[in-house]
């Protein structure tokens, strides 16, 4: 029932009265709507594709109200809802945002949900474009998403790299033949290139997946200004209430479109058969994209990290300087 009427946010004729239903809900038993949303916004996302199609399949407030079909008389006003915003921000902001627990709970369910690797192309940039678009009140809120992102990427994302570029060497992906799977004579090395094919599609498609999350993570960071010396020295346990955490002064007053996938990239990895994947030159073409611009943003992910560092470095030698020549002076 609370999924359905989370669900229910994204429509603007029913907006409204989905909203107060949960404030409702929330007042009685507030770890409901927490517990659930995820798999409301979810939901959400199956019938506005049905209502939409792709194009029109963000669960972002729309500015261009006369393309909306549900609209009669410009129902995002009549809702308050902000445009560029997410439908879910304005419950989000009043019945999970107020909690630190609550609201760390959610970013995490949100991330976790992206990175399965069951859940669609579709479903996961429907659920980072909400992310991208909430309306965050206070710094915290978007470094601990951070900090969910990181777990996530930092360890198993250089090795799905590594795993890849042994995949493409094993498959001469950057030689010069022209076809990869006949170049193999007999019939065992021929069905191993194709699981070798099909186990690259996997981890390409997961590729996309951490890449997709890089992006939102360096958006977020764009829209609000976030420094990497604060992403760096962020620690989730140090915010333990509210009145600690750093509000934002200047909230940006729109947010600009969240760009992920493409229509290319959900169309060739929602493949439904990994058995379908074969080494016609369109696939080969779409693994060598995929894979340079999943190296491209972990490496300028590392680069900025060890940039940080160095810094912390040196702040800490200069800090330490003034110390050593009083006690060489004693």
């Amino acid at each position: 029932c609370i999924e359905a009427i989370v669900a229910c946010l994204f429509d603007p004729e029913s907006h409204a009265t989905a909203h107060q239903a949960i404030m409702q809900i929330s007042t009685k038993n507030p770890e409901f709507i927490q517990l659930r949303a995820v798999q409301g916004i979810c939901l959400s996302h199956k019938y506005r594709y049905t209502v939409y199609g792709e194009e029109k399949d963000s669960g972002v407030v729309n500015p261009c109200v006369d393309e909306d079909p549900f609209n009669k008389v410009d129902p995002m006003l009549r809702s308050g809802l902000q445009v560029s915003f997410s439908y879910w921000s304005k419950t989000y902001k009043q019945t999970i945002a107020n909690k630190i627990k609550k609201r760390n709970q959610f970013l995490q369910s949100m991330v976790a949900e992206i990175v399965k690797d069951k859940s669609s192309m579709q479903i996961k940039l429907y659920l980072a474009t909400n992310l991208a678009s909430l309306t965050y009140a206070v710094l915290e809120e978007i470094l601990y998403m951070f900090h969910c992102i990181t777990k996530y990427i930092s360890l198993k994302g250089s090795l799905l790299l590594d795993k890849i570029q042994e995949t493409f060497a094993a498959l001469h992906i950057f030689d010069d033949d022209d076809d990869i799977i006949n170049q193999a004579v007999d019939v065992q090395k021929r069905q191993k290139k194709k699981d070798l094919l099909a186990s690259l599609f996997h981890d390409l498609r997961r590729a996309q997946t951490y890449s997709l999350l890089l992006k939102l993570k360096q958006f977020l960071k764009n829209v609000y200004s976030i420094s990497e010396a604060k992403v760096h020295a962020y620690n989730p346990k140090k915010s333990k209430s509210l009145s600690s955490e750093r509000p934002f002064h200047a909230l940006p007053p729109k947010i600009p479109p969240f760009k992920g996938y493409s229509a290319e990239v959900i169309q060739f990895y929602e493949n439904p058969s990994l058995q379908s994947v074969s080494n016609d030159s369109k696939t080969i073409e779409m693994f060598k994209k995929t894979y340079h611009e999943f190296k491209f943003i972990m490496s300028t992910e590392e680069e900025a990290d060890a940039e940080e560092e160095i810094r912390e470095n040196a702040a800490e030698s200069e800090d330490e300087s003034p110390r050593n020549t009083e006690e060489d002076e004693n």
